[in-house]
């Protein structure tokens, strides 16, 4: 019976993107405009179009609502591959650590243990600038890059081949 409940709660939380991010993140607080944003992106998927441009003000969560997206988007498409970049490597590398964050929660492992080798030691690449999750479909389909590489602006990205690319953050004072 728990298992069965767990794969429901688990298939409801792949397919909307509001029910994955109030899953892995319960203690957080997300308002219409957050829901909206969630229901916006996952709108613009179904309708093919992947090149969207969310502007809000300050300190309304923008660059946790993408992390959020980006760890949506690895649980349903483990074999994809995600660029993240920010203005600079440090605004990246923050936010891979938030995606991480997310991917090692423990609701999370409670719903996907096959995304991630529990051991950190285990994994395939889990750096500050790069991870891959453990998911066998990465191996089935023989994917060579990071699950997501953060870049800073400057960061060459030479070679790396991404089905999502995030650019937060990206307007800053020398920018």
């Amino acid at each position: 019976m728990a298992n069965d409940k767990r794969q429901v709660i688990r298939e409801a939380a792949e397919n909307d993107l509001r029910i994955f991010a109030k899953l892995v993140n319960p203690h957080r607080m997300y308002g219409q405009i957050h829901l909206d944003t969630f229901k916006w992106w996952m709108d613009m998927e179904e309708d093919d179009k992947d090149n969207t441009v969310l502007l809000l003000p300050r300190d309304h969560q923008k660059s946790h609502c993408a992390a959020v997206k980006a760890a949506w988007l690895l649980t349903r498409f483990p074999a994809d591959t995600i660029l993240y970049v920010s203005a600079t490597s440090a605004l990246a590398e923050k936010q891979l650590k938030a995606i991480k964050d997310i991917l090692t929660c423990e609701i999370y492992g409670y719903y996907w243990p096959e995304m991630l080798d529990v051991e950190e030691g285990k994994r395939e690449k889990w750096t500050n600038t790069e991870i891959c999750v453990d998911n066998p479909k990465r191996k089935q389909e023989g994917v060579r890059d990071s699950s997501v590489f953060a870049a800073g602006l400057t960061t060459n990205i030479t070679g790396f081949h991404a089905n999502h690319v995030f650019l937060d953050d990206m307007v800053v004072p020398n920018n």
